[in-house]
């Protein structure tokens, strides 16, 4: 597959691993579809959609992905370590930037009204997203609440977490 930025041109690669296998169209899908979409129109953007897969990063069709420093990783996705075998070494050296997109602890808040699966990934998620270059929280409630989950589990080194308005992931 194509390399990153190794011709002077930066990638995003966006993180469609959940995304391509759901047929139900949950608010996270919602939020990966129209970020693919606004990404896509943007002539300034390459774009290519990757999927976690055997401990790697590849194409829809199965092809490697190689990175470049310069290329952004962007996951709108939540996951967890059994869904994503390998990821935690990854995330520690991973070979280009790296962006996630934060929405809230509701599997956290609320276990009894969340499946069961959300409920048991979502401590280890929230601990992955502070191994991230930067976090995009979907408003500022939801920057204030991972920050403090970070405070209370006493993450020391964190990302910058950005608010960014929920507009942007509008149709």
């Amino acid at each position: 597959a194509r390399q990153g930025g190794a011709h002077g041109c930066e990638m995003i690669f966006l993180d469609v691993t959940n995304t391509v296998r759901s047929s139900h169209h949950s608010g996270l899908m919602r939020v990966s579809s129209c970020l693919r979409s606004a990404l896509t129109r943007r002539p300034d953007v390459k774009l290519e959609t990757v999927i976690w897969n055997d401990g790697a990063w590849k194409t829809s069709e199965g092809s490697a992905v190689t990175t470049d420093a310069a290329d952004w990783l962007l996951t709108p996705e939540v996951f967890g370590p059994e869904e994503r075998p390998g990821f935690s070494g990854w995330i520690a050296n991973p070979g280009c930037r790296t962006a996630a997109i934060y929405y809230d602890a509701i599997p956290l808040k609320f276990p009894a009204i969340t499946w069961p699966r959300s409920v048991g990934r979502h401590p280890s998620y929230m601990k992955q997203l502070a191994r991230f270059d930067r976090v995009l929280a979907i408003s500022n409630a939801s920057r204030e609440e991972v920050l403090g989950y970070w405070d209370w589990m006493r993450v020391g080194a964190r990302p910058p977490v950005t608010a960014i308005p929920a507009a942007l992931f509008q149709p």
